[in-house]
């Protein structure tokens, strides 16, 4: 399946894209930002998925019923760190919609009660040659489905990923075709949490 680039189809995205890439925006205001775009990726494929009806009532005191999304076999991982405020935003999506969130730093870490016939979001930052995700993805193979989110993606990767990986969505706020590696200051998770 290919990869999906919303920054093709929305345009607002490539805002928040300068924004990322701007030095200036690190700590809380980076990290508002991952949010925000954690939150459209998230609209984008959580609107796919199924709703059921649930009974509440309005404010004008009568019975009624609400379609809510069916997040019942919904697994978010955080991939981390860079991966947290991402998933953050599609988590804030769900409210209080039943779903697990796991925070994962390796990919030997996942507990598997959460991932067997689940639908599984895989959820990080940055993707650059695809090692770490790809280590995910096969970590997560008995899930009954993955989508992977991430705010860039690195051209070569996204080309390998629609060749191997046709029964996994991946959707990306952009692509790169520079093929740069964030250290010290310029690493995404520095930056993010000011250990730089």
């Amino acid at each position: 399946m290919p990869v999906t680039i919303l920054s093709k189809q929305i345009p607002f995205l490539e805002t928040l894209n300068g924004k990322t890439r701007d030095a200036r925006n690190n700590g809380t205001r980076l990290a508002k930002i991952h949010r925000e775009i954690g939150r459209i990726l998230g609209q984008h494929h959580l609107s796919r998925k199924p709703f059921r009806t649930k009974p509440t009532t309005t404010v004008q005191d009568k019975r009624s019923d609400i379609s809510v999304l069916d997040t019942s076999d919904l697994t978010i991982v955080a991939l981390l760190r860079a991966g947290l405020y991402v998933a953050e935003g599609v988590r804030d999506l769900l409210d209080e919609a039943p779903h697990h969130y796991l925070l994962s730093r390796r990919p030997d870490d996942l507990d598997l009660r959460f991932i067997d016939g689940k639908d599984v979001l895989l959820v990080d930052a940055v993707i650059n040659t695809g090692k770490s995700i790809e280590a995910y993805i096969q970590a997560a193979a008995a899930a009954r489905s993955i989508a992977c989110f991430s705010i860039v993606m690195q051209d070569e990767f996204r080309i390998k990923a629609e060749d191997r990986h046709r029964d996994i969505a991946f959707i990306t706020s952009r692509v790169s075709e520079n093929a740069f590696v964030g250290r010290g200051q310029t690493d995404t998770g520095n930056r993010l949490f000011g250990t730089i």
